[in-house]
């Protein structure tokens, strides 16, 4: 992920961490597992919001 220019910070945000360590763990993933995470998380937002 830094070495693609992400920023870290914004992450953890996107994820709900309280630690900047437990996003790091995610900037090791590559691309595709990257992007399986954050579609995981972006489906579990929109299913919260379908039952509201």
């Amino acid at each position: 992920m830094k070495n693609s220019g992400g920023n870290i910070v914004l992450l953890r945000d996107q994820l709900g961490h309280t630690s900047i360590e437990t996003t790091a763990l995610y900037t090791n993933l590559d691309r595709k597992e990257h992007k399986r995470v954050m579609q995981n998380i972006s489906d579990s937002r929109k299913q919260k919001e379908v039952k509201i």
